[in-house]
């Protein structure tokens, strides 16, 4: 099979849970098929339609399309930000689409023809909005109007609870407008399915589940003499230094005065300084910041802790935790969308006295703590590998290439190497595998939010009815 996938950036490195999340599955798709990569970068980073990318994409074309984009925090990025508040499409499908990226795809797909093309993110797909030759498979990793819409709900300043409001409304329609367009949307959790069928009536949503590289952390052994408290993740994404800042203020002090030699250490990318100047001088913090290799700080912990009270999407994080056999501590928010039990494979809890009391014990009661950890590295080895999450994934391209085939009637085949991967073959490879919609079986499902059209997380007034906004 001929693929060629679109994403805004490189998705090497892979720095965020997205890109870890596409980059596991893009190189089992590159072993087994002809990929092609395109996607924006910085004059800098651009080495040519050959660029392979430090080894980390083998066998894979990547094709660099060179943009010039305004740091987060520059005029540039605040006047882009203001022209955004009048346009009607949302802020990041705004900014991401790109004049010269458009015209590269296209010429690409004429080129190559490709058997199917993947957009990755929903605020890309106006990079591809011209394509109507070729299959098209959204890979959507968040409801992204849930997470503005929460951000309003969070954010500290009625300024910025306006700006997050407004786009939650803007990608409410935008989400509604474009997924009717593929021909496939993969989700990555039954729970984001749900809200795309109840939001926007879509038919056509399929599920897979997230993975983790089990490899790159066999050899990780958690340090259950130790009372450190770890949390890994990107802290320039608003969500964790939120959700860090709260635990460091409302949950922490009650862990200290219970474990008075408690370490949190906070590790992720580009901490604001204003965020260590925040939580630096509460005794017991240590903020690492970025780092090239997050495994040494698993094996110095004792307990990992997520807690987060706004995003959307799941969270990789969580699988990368439990590989190792380190047990974790979440909020509902945090493991939303994961299959996985409280008391079975982690522990959680929103109260902040819960919270606090869940982290004591695994900290005090190291038998209890290790079978807990043990159980949940059992659990995410035995069913979420790279492979099984990949091969799913290859199941939904194919599915999406026969339902454009039966929409157009203008038949694609598939190559050897992709219908070798049966129905048969897929349900084997986990008890929930499937070419179907949906990927988590619902013995495993934790119950989800209510949420409707008219009010996502109690801050969208959309009415189901209100027609689309052009973008």
């Amino acid at each position: 099979m001929k693929i060629l996938f679109l994403s805004k950036w490189h998705v090497l490195p892979a720095d965020t849970g997205g890109k870890i999340r596409t980059l596991q599955i893009l190189r089992w798709l590159a072993k087994h098929h002809e990929l092609h990569l395109v996607y924006n970068a910085s004059p800098d980073q651009t080495k040519g339609p050959q660029e392979n990318t430090h080894g980390g994409l083998p066998g894979a074309v990547c094709h660099s399309v060179p943009t010039q984009t305004p740091p987060r925090g520059s005029i540039g990025f605040w006047i882009a930000l203001a022209r955004s508040i009048l346009h009607p499409a949302p802020f990041n499908a705004y900014k991401d689409r790109d004049q010269a990226l458009i015209r590269a795809v296209q010429q690409l797909c004429h080129r190559i023809d490709p058997d199917v093309v993947i957009c990755d993110f929903v605020q890309t797909a106006l990079n591809c909005e011209q394509l109507n030759r070729w299959p098209i498979v959204l890979f959507q990793h968040n409801v992204e109007a849930e997470i503005f819409a929460r951000q309003a709900a969070r954010a500290p300043h009625a300024t910025w609870r306006a700006l997050f409001a407004l786009n939650a409304r803007k990608m409410l329609r935008f989400e509604r407008r474009m997924l009717p367009r593929f021909d496939a949307v993969i989700a990555i959790s039954e729970r984001d399915k749900s809200l795309f069928e109840r939001l926007y009536d879509s038919r056509h949503i399929y599920v897979i589940d997230t993975a983790v590289d089990i490899d790159y952390y066999k050899n990780v052994q958690p340090d259950r003499q130790s009372h450190r408290v770890l949390f890994i993740g990107g802290l320039d994404w608003v969500p964790n230094p939120h959700g860090v800042a709260h635990f460091c203020h409302h949950i922490w002090p009650t862990i200290r005065r219970a474990v008075p030699d408690a370490e949190f250490l906070i590790v992720g990318r580009n901490p604001s300084q204003a965020f260590i100047d925040e939580v630096s001088g509460i005794p017991g913090v240590r903020v690492i910041g970025t780092v090239p290799d997050t495994r040494p700080y698993l094996a110095a912990a004792a307990v990992a802790v997520v807690p987060l009270y706004m995003g959307g999407g799941t969270r990789m994080k969580i699988y990368e935790y439990m590989a190792p056999g380190l047990p974790v501590v979440s909020t509902s928010l945090g493991c939303e969308g994961l299959p996985l039990r409280h008391g079975e494979h982690l522990l959680v809890a929103d109260d902040d006295q819960a919270f606090a009391q869940a982290v004591i014990r695994l900290l005090t009661d190291r038998r209890y703590a290790t079978r807990l950890g043990a159980q949940a590295a059992e659990f995410v080895r035995r069913n979420f590998s790279a492979d099984i999450v990949a091969r799913q994934f290859e199941g939904h391209l194919i599915a999406a290439i026969r339902r454009f085939a039966a929409r157009t009637g203008a038949p694609r085949s598939c190559p050897p190497t992709t219908t070798r991967v049966a129905q048969a073959d897929l349900e084997s490879a986990a008890p929930w595998a499937s070419t179907t919609p949906g990927g988590v079986a619902a013995r495993h499902r934790l119950a989800a939010p209510e949420l409707d059209g008219r009010r996502i997380s109690g801050h969208l007034d959309m009415k189901a009815e209100d027609e689309p906004e052009d973008a």
